[in-house]
Order: structure tokens, then sequence, then C-alpha cells
């Protein structure tokens, strides 16, 4: 590589880096996002590379901090663990980083499950009729709760 090419490959590196550092100002991102968002940018991979290896160096990337962040967010918005898994799977988060993050901050789904349930009824008017109970266990079912919290709180709450 010339010293011209090297002058160049060190200031798209600067400006992915820049580019880079702004995204993570607004909110957090897994590796595996922000190496999408990246090569979507048009950068190259030794770029990327370098890039990736500054912010991990200076713990401006942490796929840990990201998990910790998107579990508490989605359980607060009324998701259940089934959901939030499959999601932090689809952007690059490990299963053991995940059991890790739910260890150091246990969550009671089953609470979760009861409030979602709860707004679901208050919202949709459901009663205790088949089809209600039908379309109530969908629905949380679709947000990620496990068949046992979903029976106890339909159980609970739909009487």
């Amino acid at each position: 590589m010339s010293d011209t090419e090297a002058a160049l490959s060190a200031k798209q590196t600067n400006k992915a880096i820049s580019y880079s550092c702004r995204l993570l100002g607004m909110r957090e991102y897994s590796e595996y996002s922000l190496r999408q968002k990246l090569l979507s940018k048009g950068y190259l991979a030794n770029e990327i590379e370098a890039t990736i290896a500054f912010l991990l160096e200076n713990n401006w990337l942490s796929d840990l901090r990201f998990c910790e962040v998107f579990i508490r967010s989605k359980s607060n918005r009324g998701q259940g663990l089934q959901r939030i898994n499959y999601e932090l799977k689809s952007k690059g988060i490990h299963s053991s980083m995940i059991e890790a993050v739910l260890v150091d901050n246990p969550i009671d789904w089953q609470q979760i499950c009861n409030e979602t349930c709860v707004k679901k009824i208050e919202s949709s008017n459901l009663t205790s009729e088949l089809k209600s109970r039908q379309k109530l266990e969908r629905f949380l079912r679709y947000r990620g709760f496990s068949g046992e919290d979903i029976r106890t709180s339909i159980r609970t709450y739909l009487k």
C-alpha cells in the first residue's frame, strides 16, 4: 500500500470512528449491529475492523452494556423473555451473555406478563369468552411470554 492509500485509509477510518461515535452517542449498539451500519455506509473491512477495535479498546462499544440496556428497555415495554432472546440473538449477542445479564439483573417475568395482560384486557374490553381468551393468549405469546406465565395471568385476570 502506498503512502497515499494509507493516508486515505486512515482518513476513512477516522470518519468511520466519528460516525460510530455519533451513533453510540444516541443509543447503545451491539458490535454486530454497528458493523452492519458501517458496511451499509460503504466502509471497507479493514476500516471497520480498525474502528471496532478502537471503540472496544476505549470501552465505547460493549455488547454486555448493550444487552443490559436492551433487556431493561424491552421488559419495561411489556415484552417477554422469549421475544427478547430472539431479538438479541438476531443482533449478534450470544446466549451465554444473555444468561449472565439475566442472572445479574433478575426480572419477574410473571409480573410483567400480568401487567401486560391487564393493560390488554382494559384496552380491548376482553371477556371470559373462549374467543377473548384465545385472542389474549395469542397476544401474550406474540409478546414473548412463556405458556405457564400466560396461563397464570389469564386465570388470574380474566374471570
